[in-house]
């Protein structure tokens, strides 16, 4: 069976390159992005502009493509973002009533679990969710949406992603906020320095979604996705000086609070044969280099 599969935010950060992934699988699979407005042509990938806060304009647009497979990657990231939970009732809500459809994933975040620290770690996925900021509260109740058509039958498998980088990351995450003031001149800041991250490179999770999408049998309905090693912030900034050419110099650190830890427990995505495949060295040099300086 030929597999359609439509990816929603496919001009995106994540989106992006999981439609530039799936399209190499063609003739298989057939790529269709749906996002706001359609953006350069990508090879092999169909593009539809659609508003997904529009409930009626979602729905035709979903049952026009009629997807067996999609994954739900749009996403807002800052001011809007209490918007991600309405987007994703819309995008489930039109797929429950699509009968091709076979399995969803819900593109989710570590930021739903808020501040953890090093006795903490690694996070399983069992673990409570306590999000203490805006963007990881409206992907909790993204969640839920997710869990609520699944109870009525819709086969989701949701996905919660730690410190995405690597080629196109938005300006506002790190290390591309840091490496946007390196290049503008400005003071070296690196907020919490010392805090540990697990930072994973796009095109691995791009290929961590497509093991879960395809995979035969799914032991679970949630999957954490990381790189497995915790990286000290100071030191990611560090290694960003570098892949610029720049020498490494004074890092303004200044916060004195307890560092916060956030490193991820792929294991049960690891039995699926999952594993990252870019080091930190290639992603920043990666992302720097799709900067074309």
């Amino acid at each position: 069976m030929k597999r359609r599969v439509l990816v929603t935010g496919g001009g995106g950060f994540i989106g992006g390159h999981m439609v530039v992934l799936l399209s190499s699988m063609r003739p298989r699979v057939k790529v269709v992005s749906l996002d706001l407005a359609k953006g350069p042509p990508i090879p092999r990938v169909a593009q539809v502009a659609c508003d997904l806060m529009d409930r009626a304009e979602t729905v035709a647009a979903i049952h026009a493509i009629r997807p067996t497979h999609c994954v739900h990657a749009a996403a807002i990231l800052g001011s809007g973002c209490d918007d991600n939970p309405t987007i994703a009732r819309n995008v489930y809500e039109a797929l429950l009533s699509t009968p091709s459809i076979l399995r969803t994933i819900d593109v989710g975040s570590a930021a739903t679990f808020g501040w953890t620290g090093a006795m903490d770690c690694p996070i399983e996925a069992r673990r409570m969710p306590r999000p203490d900021s805006a963007y990881g509260r409206s992907k909790l109740l993204q969640e839920m949406e997710a869990l609520a058509v699944a109870s009525r039958g819709l086969h989701v498998v949701r996905v919660r992603a730690f410190n995405v980088l690597g080629p196109g990351q938005p300006g506002s995450l790190m290390p591309a906020a840091f490496i946007d003031r390196v290049l503008a001149g400005d003071p070296a800041d690196v907020p919490g320095h010392r805090d540990v991250r697990d930072f994973l490179d796009v095109r691995d999770l791009a290929n961590a979604l497509r093991t879960i999408l395809f995979a035969k049998n799914l032991a679970s309905a949630l999957f954490l996705v990381g790189g497995g090693q915790g990286i000290v912030t100071g030191a990611l900034a560090l290694a960003c000086l570098a892949a610029l050419g720049k020498a490494a110099g004074a890092i303004n650190a200044s916060e004195d609070r307890p560092p916060s830890w956030s490193v991820a427990d792929s294991g049960p995505l690891r039995k699926l044969g999952w594993r990252p495949t870019y080091s930190l060295a290639d992603s920043l040099r990666d992302q720097v280099a799709a900067l074309d300086l």
